[in-house]
C-alpha cells in the first residue's frame, strides 16, 4: 500500500487512459485526489452518490474528448464507481473500450473495511492501471507510518510510534494530523515526550505515572496530574490510558472496566473524572 505508485504515474504525466484507485479508508481517497490535482489546472470530480447532480457517463466521456486549454491532458475522476448502476456501467465500458487520446480517467473504488484484498475490483472492457491503497498485510500500518514520516522528514522513536499506534489505531486521518503537528516541533527525532506535548499540551505529562497512581489508589494524585488539561478524557486520552495499562501487570478486568467507563464518558460529557479514576482504580486491584 502506497501513494508512491500514483506519484510515479504523475511524474510520467499519467500515461494510462484509465486508472482504478482501490481503497478502504476514505482518507486515502482524499490523499489520492490531492496528489492528482496538484499542479493540474482543472479536473472535474464526479460522485455516483451525488443525488443533486445525477452522474451521466456520456457527459463525462464527452468532456474527456475536449482538448484542454491550459494543460496537456484532460482529466476526470469518478468516486464510488462500485455504486454505478447497470446502464451507466455499460456506458462506462463503452467509453473505456475506446478512450479518448490525451485524457486520463480515474475511477475510485471503495472496498468495505476488513474485506478481502483479493476481491474483484471491477470488470472493465479494457486494461487499466490499478492503484492499490488498501491497508492489507501484517506490516501495512508500519509501512504507511514510515512513508509518512519520511515525507515529513521526521523519525519516530520506537516508544513514540507504539504510543501513537495505540491512540489512533487505523484512524489514518487523525494519525496523519498528529504527525503533521509533530513535524512542526522543529526536531527530526521525535521522542515519547514530544508526542505527549502534541497530544496533551505538556511534555511533563506522564501516562505511566498517571496510570501508576490509579493502580496504587492515589486518586488525588492522578487527578492533579490532569488538572487544567483541555483534552483530558477525550478519545486519544483514553487510548493513552489503555496504552499505560498494557505496560503493567494489569488484570483483564481493568481493561473491561476502562472500556465501559470510556463509553459512559462518551455518552455523558459531564461524567465525573473522580468517579472514572476511583472505578478504574478498584478494577486494577482485582485479581
Amino acid at each position: 500500500m502506497s501513494l508512491k505508485t500514483l506519484q510515479e504515474e504523475k511524474q510520467k504525466g499519467f500515461p494510462e487512459p484509465v486508472y482504478v484507485v482501490r481503497y478502504e479508508d476514505p482518507f486515502f481517497e482524499k490523499q489520492a485526489i490531492s496528489v492528482i490535482r496538484d499542479d493540474v489546472f482543472s479536473m472535474d470530480v464526479y460522485d455516483t452518490l451525488d443525488t443533486e447532480h445525477p452522474l451521466l457517463i456520456q457527459t463525462i466521456a464527452d468532456s474527456l474528448c475536449v482538448m484542454p486549454m491550459f494543460s496537456s491532458k484532460t482529466m476526470a475522476a469518478i468516486r464510488n464507481v462500485q455504486k454505478l448502476k447497470v446502464k451507466e456501467l455499460e456506458n462506462l465500458n463503452r467509453y473505456v473500450s475506446k478512450p479518448s487520446e490525451g485524457s486520463a480517467l480515474f475511477l475510485f473504488y471503495a472496498l468495505p473495511r476488513g474485506g478481502s484484498k483479493k476481491e474483484e475490483t471491477m470488470k472493465l472492457a479494457c486494461k487499466f492501471k490499478l492503484i492499490d491503497l488498501t491497508l492489507g498485510g501484517r506490516y501495512a500500518l508500519n509501512d504507511w507510518l514510515m512513508g509518512e514520516c519520511d515525507r515529513r522528514g521526521i523519525v519516530l522513536e520506537t516508544e513514540a510510534a507504539k504510543f501513537l499506534k495505540e491512540i489512533y489505531g487505523d484512524d489514518l486521518e487523525l494519525f496523519s494530523n498528529e504527525l503533521e503537528k509533530l513535524s512542526l516541533l522543529g526536531s527530526k527525532k521525535i521522542t515519547l515526550s514530544d508526542t505527549y506535548e502534541t497530544c496533551f499540551g505538556s511534555k511533563d505529562f506522564n501516562i505511566f505515572g498517571f496510570v501508576g497512581m490509579i493502580t496504587k489508589g492515589d486518586t488525588a494524585g492522578a487527578l492533579s496530574m490532569i488538572e487544567g488539561m483541555a483534552d483530558a478524557f477525550d478519545d486519544k486520552f483514553h487510548g493513552a490510558v489503555n496504552y499505560g495499562l498494557s505496560k503493567g501487570n494489569t488484570p483483564p478486568e481493568a481493561f473491561k472496566t476502562h472500556l465501559m467507563l470510556h463509553i459512559a464518558m462518551r455518552l455523558n460529557p459531564d461524567y465525573p473524572h473522580e468517579l472514572f479514576v476511583t472505578e478504574l482504580s478498584k478494577a486494577c486491584k482485582r485479581k
